[in-house]
């Protein structure tokens, strides 16, 4: 969350802000301080979403956020909206990894997500993962993706130019934008 935090810093202030997998709203907490116009989160538990509206129901800009119950696919495209995922697109179906991308055709974007590489940091997620949600979910675990696969679906969007960060610290995790990361300090980025 820090790093997302310091990549979208630059980019968010008086935009409208719509966060995908929001969870309890501690990606919201940080973003709201940084001058957006708006924060809109979604998630598919309404656990989640009543634990985030909680989390900012006492907050000066409580009036500008808000939080709802809805899966990826339900959801309408974003108009210019500035749209962030931290580690949903592991979770997504094909066809929801797709309408992700359309959801922000005429706005901008921030995913995270985790990298298919081989390592052994990657090989230990992948069995912790299986055995503490595979079994609460029928065997069902989250996907790992390869750059080129996500840039293939941006680029069926219009997005024909992706920037790229890695750190040594997220092991296996990326973020993919369709902006520039050279007005962030101290980060170092690729173009793709």
């Amino acid at each position: 969350m820090k790093v997302a935090t310091r990549l979208l810093a630059p980019h968010i202030s008086g935009r409208h802000i719509v966060e995908l997998g929001c969870g309890s709203g501690l990606l919201a907490e940080q973003l709201i301080k940084l001058d957006v116009a708006s924060y809109q989160g979604y998630d598919i538990s309404d656990v989640a979403v009543a634990r985030a509206r909680q989390r900012l129901a006492g907050s000066q800009r409580g009036g500008l956020t808000r939080f709802d119950v809805a899966a990826v696919s339900d959801l309408p495209p974003q108009g210019e909206a500035l749209i962030v995922s931290l580690g949903l697109i592991e979770w997504l179906t094909p066809t929801e990894l797709d309408h992700l991308f359309n959801l922000s055709q005429l706005g901008s974007f921030l995913h995270a997500f985790s990298e298919q590489r081989h390592s052994l940091s990657q090989l230990i997620h992948r069995i912790y993962v299986r055995f503490s949600y595979g079994r609460k979910s029928g065997g069902y675990v989250p996907r790992y993706h390869q750059l080129s696969e996500i840039d293939a679906i941006a680029k069926r969007y219009g997005f024909n130019r992706l920037s790229i960060y890695r750190h040594p610290q997220l092991r296996f995790g990326t973020f993919v934008s369709n902006f520039s990361f050279e007005s962030t300090p101290a980060l170092r980025q690729s173009r793709l």
